[in-house]
């Protein structure tokens, strides 16, 4: 394991790096030392009359060797040997034990971050400030409540759960990624908004620490399938996509049931062609291609998106039509049902733009035209409202936090504590 720390700070780690107990029992050693070296008749080149003090004069000899160690009482001589050796072994382990309180003190000053965060062993490093990174320890804590997290965020939006210790710092900067403690760490996963980030970090951590379990989240489906093929190399880190944790939930548990009940081939209407809408047509076109006969994509950039998506695809097996359109505009549903086969099966929509009010809104513009569509909605969480809303319209809430709270346990479970570090 490499280490990225200056030689004077690594110098001061191990100097500090003896513990509260074990150096209170070094003072208590120190002084038991002494007094049995000076009452077996031991004495100094400098204070040849030590052995006739009192046991409270050995004391403050002894108490002087934390300072000045040897210097003002001169060489052991006299007495026994074992009483010799015992005073000499107090001269070294004296200096010692205030040497390693000075070191700890300058690393307070320092490295005052380090000092706090350098006892964490076995732990998981949780890198982003974002609500995948909050579902993600839910997640540990969840199934593993002892297991200690270090979250590491640019910024400090509150108080830490119980368990949790706080970095607050640039995850790019080296001294951030050096104070996470990796060489003991059990984990990383980096799920910060930004999908480079998340890759270097992840590269240049593997590249350091080789036998850590790694895992980043990569939420462009063009970075991630080049990624998918550079985990076949030893090591690498491990990329998910949390839009596919939701597409393989809407599609084995609403679509492939909703496909197998219908006699003739579906209709699948994408409104919107961003990641998540990208992510529901890979699926589509690699699960679904016998059952499907066409899909409908509606976005106001349908033909570039699609383009972009085709360049690292598969040749899709099922006719894709792209409609340059505003799925707002209630223009914009007559023209996709022209383009849709007289006769054919009922669309089913999925509205998966990144703006939940306008899916929403598309959800009660399509409703009002019918009552016949299924009808899927994506939104972020369930709350009272849009779940209201989706009573009163028939339609179905794709809620992102409730698929991923338990698919990212169930990440952590199979990725984490299924292969410990080494």
């Amino acid at each position: 394991m490499s280490s990225r720390k200056r030689p004077w700070h690594r110098g001061l780690s191990v100097l500090a790096g003896l513990s509260v107990s074990a150096r209170v029992g070094a003072i208590g050693l120190v002084f038991v030392l002494c007094v049995v070296a000076f009452a077996s008749g031991v004495v100094t080149s400098e204070r040849p009359e030590l052995a006739e003090d009192s046991w409270i004069a050995w004391i403050y000899y002894a108490g002087g060797l934390f300072v000045f160690g040897g210097l003002d009482l001169g060489l052991p001589a006299g007495g026994t040997w074992p009483g010799r050796a015992a005073l000499w072994i107090a001269y070294f382990l004296a200096p010692t034990v205030t040497t390693t309180a000075v070191a700890e003190a300058l690393l307070k000053l320092v490295r005052p971050r380090w000092f706090q965060l350098r006892r964490l062993q076995d732990h998981l490093v949780v890198v982003g400030d974002g609500k995948i990174a909050s579902l993600y320890v839910d997640g540990i804590r969840s199934l593993d409540p002892e297991r200690p997290i270090l979250s590491v965020a640019r910024q400090k939006t509150g108080p830490p759960p119980p368990g949790v210790e706080l970095l607050e710092g640039d995850i790019s900067e080296a001294a951030t990624l050096a104070a996470t403690q990796l060489e003991r760490a059990a984990g990383l996963v980096v799920v910060t908004d930004d999908d480079l980030v998340n890759l270097e970090v992840a590269w240049r951590a593997q590249g350091e620490e080789a036998d850590l379990p790694i895992a980043m989240h990569v939420a462009d489906l063009s970075l991630l399938r080049p990624v998918a093929r550079l985990e076949t190399e030893a090591p690498a880190p491990s990329g998910f996509n949390t839009h596919r944790i939701v597409a393989s939930y809407l599609y084995q548990t609403r679509l492939a049931i909703h496909f197998d009940e219908t006699a003739q081939q579906d209709v699948v209407v994408l409104a919107g062609l961003g990641r998540f809408g990208q992510t529901i047509l890979e699926t589509l076109l690699g699960e679904a291609v016998d059952e499907l006969d066409q899909v409908v994509i509606v976005d106001p950039d349908a033909s570039t998106q699609l383009r972009k998506f085709g360049e690292d695809a598969t040749e899709p097996g099922v006719r894709i039509t792209a409609l340059d359109l505003d799925v707002t505009d209630p223009l914009t549903w007559d023209t996709v049902e022209s383009t849709l086969d007289a006769g054919r099966a009922t669309p089913v929509y999925v509205l998966c733009g990144p703006d939940v009010v306008v899916n929403l809104r598309t959800g009660m513009l399509l409703r009002g035209r019918s009552e016949e569509p299924t009808i899927f909605v994506r939104c972020f969480d369930r709350s009272p409202f849009a779940s209201s809303l989706a009573k009163q319209q028939s339609f179905d809430l794709l809620a992102f936090e409730t698929v991923l709270r338990e698919a990212l346990r169930e990440h952590y479970h199979e990725f984490f504590r299924s292969r410990p570090r080494g």
